[in-house]
């Protein structure tokens, strides 16, 4: 059986997490995040003081990867500040997925198309079900380089990218 391959697209809080329940349970993922590091939009506000404390801010399996990666384990009552979050939990998940070895990171990267396999829009489409089980094909752009980069074979696709700092543009009258 082939390794089921998973983009997760967004490398802040939600992505890293989802990246490591996906390589604990042994899939290959490919991360994809925007900005030249993770936790991009957290480091825009690294300054404050989270509204809930580390108990609401870690799951188990990221509990579980600090305590393999023998990192100190936060006071789960405390509320962290955007940059604790990112070097005392984030940062350490990050860490964990690159020694994983099952974890292909592409920072400065926007995804800027969706495709599935090779099909184009209008083709299998309905009862015969083969665009369904097609896998992704995802079109990259570098933001440092004017290059495009053509990520294949993605079975299923995570858009972990929040809206912090994001324009939302409406075709539809206010």
């Amino acid at each position: 059986m082939a390794t089921c391959r998973i983009a997760v697209v967004g490398a802040g809080p939600v992505g890293l997490e989802m990246a490591v329940r996906a390589v604990r349970a042994g899939m290959e993922v490919c991360l994809i995040e925007r900005g030249s590091s993770i936790a991009a939009n957290v480091r825009e506000w690294q300054h404050v003081e989270l509204f809930s404390s580390w108990s609401l801010n870690m799951t188990q399996a990221g509990k579980e990867v600090l305590k393999e990666m023998g990192a100190v384990m936060p006071d789960e009552a405390l509320f962290p500040t955007g940059a604790q979050l990112i070097s005392q939990y984030l940062q350490i998940l990050f860490d964990f997925l690159q020694k994983s070895g099952k974890c292909h990171v592409k920072l400065n990267s926007e995804l800027i198309s969706i495709g599935r396999s090779t099909f184009l829009k209008q083709e299998h489409i309905g009862a015969n079900g083969k665009r369904k089980g097609a896998p992704f094909r995802l079109l990259l752009q570098k933001t440092l380089a004017d290059e495009e980069e053509l990520v294949t074979d993605c079975n299923f696709l995570i858009d972990s990218t929040g809206t912090w700092n994001q324009v939302i543009r409406s075709r539809l009258p206010s």
